[in-house]
């Protein structure tokens, strides 16, 4: 199976480094490379990208490790080796207009051309050496090893919150700002029902320093000199008062709720969201940091639990925690972690979970 095409434009729009040199644009795409690794099927150490964007190509072409033409298929590569921090090697072509970017007639471009190649077969066969997968693959391996943490922190968001995509950001064994050992990682999730979470790769230094800025997209900012409007940027502790309400109503349809009850106290505001079948849930909101979720059945048992009490700290990627079986009825529960925000806007989707395994949510038809 041939390796797709990714399309690069949509990303570095986002982040606001459409505009930037093409060894920026490169840089920052090899700290991305790591979440390519399982997409990328033959050959595994080549990531092929495009772009349709005449002014990206321009930028990769004119910074581009090597330049080359292929006679038969009429296409210009940017190709950008391998290096310690991306096992890959890359290459960027154009798909956009012809006019717009300037691209060159094959006679015009065979006078300054570096390289040409007949056909995309023959330039892998020319890079498929021995040094090159066994790079890649060492590169990858350490990488698997480096990111475990990372990965099933990522997978457990993608599971149990409204997470579809994550991107972890990192820069070979070190600090993705200076370096340095990197033990530790900072995370944004931006979005609702189809949220991406980014995670950058940081030493202890840098992972405090990124806790005075608003998100990790607003601290990337800095790093990359993306040049983004962010001062209406705001880190808030808490979910407003003035957004519960409607926060509420859009949980009371996302979980298939009839009714939603709201309580507000010194120890949060209490939401009781209320199923056809008798089954409640009962949300304490306080902080991100200081929330419960509670299912209960119709008897007043509860029956699940999620919290962000620190009493379980052998109970990894806390404190956040689920309790699989809160009743009392059952002598020793299952503590798994949660992944959860403490914001029910993202944890709904665990919730949903939950509350069908245990038989809250009727199968269609029944009441």
């Amino acid at each position: 199976m041939k390796s797709p095409l990714f399309n690069i434009d949509k990303q570095l729009q986002e982040v606001g480094l459409a505009d930037s040199a093409g060894v920026s644009i490169d840089n920052f795409l090899a700290t991305l490379s790591y979440n390519f690794v399982e997409y990328i099927k033959q050959p595994e150490w080549l990531w092929q990208q495009v772009t349709y964007s005449s002014r990206i190509w321009d930028a990769v072409r004119h910074d581009a490790d090597r330049r080359i033409w292929l006679a038969y298929e009429s296409v210009e590569l940017a190709v950008y080796g391998a290096r310690e921090n991306c096992g890959f090697i890359r290459t960027y072509r154009y798909r956009g207009s012809p006019k717009a970017a300037g691209v060159p007639s094959e006679q015009a471009f065979m006078r300054g051309a570096v390289e040409i190649f007949n056909d995309e077969y023959s330039l892998i066969n020319s890079l498929q050496t021995e040094s090159t997968i066994q790079f890649f693959r060492q590169w990858r391996d350490e990488q698997t090893r480096r990111y475990a943490a990372h990965t099933k922190m990522a997978e457990g968001r993608i599971s149990n919150t409204s997470v579809e995509k994550t991107y972890i950001i990192g820069s070979g064994e070190g600090c993705l700002v200076c370096g340095k050992p990197a033990t530790r990682y900072a995370h944004s999730t931006v979005g609702s029902n189809a949220a991406v979470m980014f995670m950058l790769q940081l030493c202890a230094q840098h992972q405090e320093e990124v806790q005075a800025h608003p998100s990790v997209l607003a601290f990337m900012n800095i790093v990359f000199s993306m040049g983004l409007d962010l001062s209406n940027l705001v880190k808030a502790t808490s979910i407003p008062k003035e957004l519960i309400d409607p926060l509420a109503e859009y949980l009371r349809a996302s979980l298939g709720a009839t009714t939603v009850a709201r309580d507000d106290r010194e120890n949060g505001v209490h939401l009781t969201f209320a199923y056809p079948s008798g089954w409640q849930w009962k949300l304490r909101l306080q902080s991100f940091t200081d929330y419960a979720y509670v299912l209960m059945d119709p008897s007043g048992e509860h029956r699940a639990k999620v919290d962000s009490a620190a009493h379980h700290p052998d109970v990894p990627f806390g404190p956040d925690h689920w309790h699989v079986n809160a009743t009392k009825k059952v002598k020793r529960d299952t503590i798994l972690p949660s992944f959860t925000y403490g914001l029910p806007l993202f944890d709904f989707t665990l919730l949903n979970r939950i509350a069908r395994d245990k038989g809250a949510i009727l199968p269609d038809g029944q009441s």
